[in-house]
């Protein structure tokens, strides 16, 4: 039986596929029942499962130095590679160091100890024989370990290719440290932005602006944050606008918020370039109708930006569909978002990348109110298994009642930017772009004219604001973003 964690979890009514194939074999007296797998989650592994019932046994090979001659199972972090003076990475490098005496191999070298390895049971025999075995003993060219190391430093940062390479290159199982994202250790890692002239600005490395959209029964809110090469994010802004979207008061408030410049460190200004609005839940026609005149708009600077009404749903996939779908009512594109994956990336990304750089989360010293932090932590993953048996890992609340809004805003900004990136954006290309203009600021196009507001009826004061989770009632008038500078 290969491949046995892609197994069902039973065999339509008849029950677990395994121990059906298994009683097929009772008749024989010399029978022989093989299980082979690529290792996926842990927990619902079957192959993990099967392995841990054996003898477990695990390939040794000897270090090809005969002044040593150590016997060792190939482990990844044994795989080493240099760096230049400027820190990058050089993975063509890549060599396998002996744990005993520390002597680097060459690839010869490492393909003659896989020859003259040996496999070494951990438990005793118990009746059935297991075997481990990675990538780092495969003879094949496309597995050398340079090839191997670019793999791994791609991963970085993605959990989706990291899982991968854990899964096909290592042999192990993929688990999850989502529990240990909490909202303290987050609110430890604020740091200072730059200002200028006593205002909070955008840092200089910011390469786009993405802004994500929860909608509420009585409020709109919203997150702006700022992508960097390799997907590392500083989270700029978090705005609440109180009033009720089905009435067109707090759409001009958010349309605003929208269309306003960024002053950044060093580019003069710069425009938030995709929005992403949830649908799926309150005010849905309303939401359609925002959507609708804004799918494309002009920015001052010449360029365009676009606003993307999404729905969340359920299930693994990429996270940004190939196409969109179109509303009955309203005739507009709504792209099917798959929040799961979205969720995938980010907590990784929150748990595991804790060095700047591909991947890693900045927060600012003004995100001050510890309910921001406790929102964008208040889910975590769960293995959970459906009415037949089969192993699901799901989304649910830490606690009961536990408010989501900044969890849900940060995942729809993510997915602007897979949008901006499924039409032809590329992020790392726009940074060399900027990087090779150094510290003058790009000449821009004869600007033009700024998006028109739509025609909006019946308007009273503009839609209220209140800083996160403060509990206290909206003053009447707008109150300035305290979380980045005009």
């Amino acid at each position: 039986m290969d491949e046995v964690d892609r197994f069902p979890a039973s065999s339509g009514t008849e029950g677990d596929p395994i121990q059906l194939a298994e009683a097929r074999t009772t008749a024989w007296s010399n029978r022989k029942i093989v299980l082979t797998s690529t290792p996926t989650d842990r927990d619902a592994s079957r192959i993990e499962r099967a392995y841990l019932e054996t003898d477990q046994r695990v390939y040794f090979v000897p270090c090809p130095h005969e002044e040593c001659g150590a016997f060792q199972t190939l482990k990844w972090e044994m795989v080493r590679w240099d760096k230049d003076d400027e820190g990058n990475h050089l993975p063509d490098t890549a060599s396998y160091y002996c744990e005993e005496c520390g002597g680097s191999w060459t690839e010869a070298e490492r393909h003659r100890a896989v020859r003259k390895g040996e496999w070494r049971p951990s438990k005793p025999f118990n009746g059935s024989a297991g075997f481990h075995l990675n990538a780092l003993a495969s003879p094949w060219p496309n597995l050398s370990l340079p090839n191997l190391a670019k793999r791994w430093l791609s991963a970085q940062g993605d959990a989706n290719q990291l899982k991968t390479f854990v899964n096909t290159v290592l042999a192990e199982t993929w688990a999850e440290k989502y529990e240990t994202v909490d909202e303290t250790g987050l609110m430890d890692r604020c740091e200072e932005y730059p200002q200028i002239n006593g205002e909070y600005v955008v840092p200089e490395r910011v390469v786009c602006m993405v802004m994500g959209v929860d909608v509420q029964d009585d409020r709109l809110e919203a997150g702006v944050d700022g992508y960097c090469a390799g997907e590392e994010c500083y989270k700029l802004e978090y705005e609440v606008f109180h009033g009720d979207p089905s009435q067109p008061d707090v759409w001009k408030s958010l349309w605003e918020f929208q269309t306003r410049p960024r002053l950044t460190e060093k580019r003069g200004e710069d425009y938030i370039r995709a929005t992403a609005i949830d649908t799926g839940g309150h005010r849905t026609q309303a939401t359609y109708e925002y959507c609708r005149t804004r799918f494309r708009y002009p920015t001052p600077d010449g360029r365009r930006a676009f606003t993307f009404a999404i729905k969340g749903m359920p299930g693994a996939g990429d996270i940004w569909p190939r196409k969109p779908s179109r509303t009955k009512a309203g005739k507009i594109p709504l792209y099917p978002i798959r929040v799961a994956p979205a969720k995938e990336v980010l907590f990784a990304r929150l748990a595991k990348v804790t060095e700047t750089g591909p991947g890693y989360v900045h927060f600012p010293k003004y995100f001050d109110d510890p309910e921001y932090f406790r929102q964008l932590t208040s889910q975590r993953v769960v293995t959970k298994y459906d009415s037949k048996g089969f192993a699901k890992r799901t989304w649910e609340l830490k606690a009961q009642g536990r408010r989501d809004e900044v969890l849900d805003t940060s995942i729809y900004g993510y997915s602007a930017l897979c949008g901006l990136q499924a039409a032809g954006f590329v992020l790392d290309r726009e940074a060399e772009r900027l990087d090779a203009l150094g510290d003058e600021p790009d000449e821009l196009p004869v600007p033009a004219p700024p998006a028109p507001a739509p025609e909006l009826s019946n308007l009273a004061k503009p839609a209220q604001t209140r800083s996160l989770g403060s509990g206290v009632e909206p003053s009447p008038t707008v109150s300035k973003s305290k979380f980045l500078g005009r």
